[in-house]
């Protein structure tokens, strides 16, 4: 796993520059694996990988078993006028991902699913509004650029009869504390302590695709 060597790595480098009394520290945590999505068109059986979003609060982007088959539309920008004259109810809606937190106006019009084209480029604030802090019973998906510009070619031409699959889990994995001492040189000092913390665990609105730019940086 990822975060395994990852906690590897810092223990390797702090012990490598000399850092003393280098503790490492396992705890609980509870967090969305994603195992897998895809997205197929019926009539000729045309295939997308598609990696779940985060839950909205506890709810994942979890599909039954045999997925679900349902009409899917391109969306647009999301914004109500792109639906004028259109049955959303029980549809799968693709929209461009940089749509702030429009793709709620999907799901209040009865939107099964929403699938996000990868954009060129974002901002942290827009993954941020591509889930809820209520359970919603509204899996979400991204789909990696070229593929979804692939995807948006074909809707444009009209909707199109696909199934839907998805499936994540909350898990508990094991995460590690790793500290070590550096000690000072001024025995008047002796007796205090400069605590500096630093994170190197990686989060994203795509828990399968966690570049872990932030804490690189």
């Amino acid at each position: 796993m990822g975060g395994e060597s990852a906690a590897d790595y810092v223990e390797d480098e702090l012990r490598r520059i000399g850092v003393g009394d280098v503790t490492r520290e396992p705890f609980e945590i509870t967090v969305p694996l994603d195992k897998g999505g895809e997205l197929s068109f019926v009539e000729d059986g045309e295939r997308y990988a598609l990696y779940g979003m985060w839950p909205n609060l506890v709810r994942t982007t979890t599909l039954p078993p045999a997925g679900y088959t349902g009409e899917m539309i391109y969306g647009g920008e999301g914004d109500w006028s792109d639906y004028n004259g259109r049955e959303l109810d029980g549809r799968i809606v693709l929209l461009e991902f940089n749509t702030w937190s429009r793709w709620l106006q999907a799901a209040s019009l009865g939107a099964r699913a929403i699938v996000f084209v990868e954009p060129e480029q974002t901002t942290g604030s827009q993954g941020t509004a591509k889930y809820s802090t209520a359970p919603l019973d509204i899996p979400r998906f991204w789909i990696e650029r070229k593929a979804g510009l692939r995807l948006r070619e074909r809707l444009r031409r009209g909707p199109a009869q696909v199934v839907l699959k998805g499936r994540m889990d909350w898990q508990q994995q094991t995460a590690w504390n790793i500290w070590g001492k550096i000690p000072g040189s001024d025995p008047d000092l002796s007796s205090e302590a400069i605590i500096i913390e630093s994170y190197y665990d990686g989060i994203s609105v795509v828990p399968a695709l966690a570049p872990s730019a932030e804490v690189a940086s």
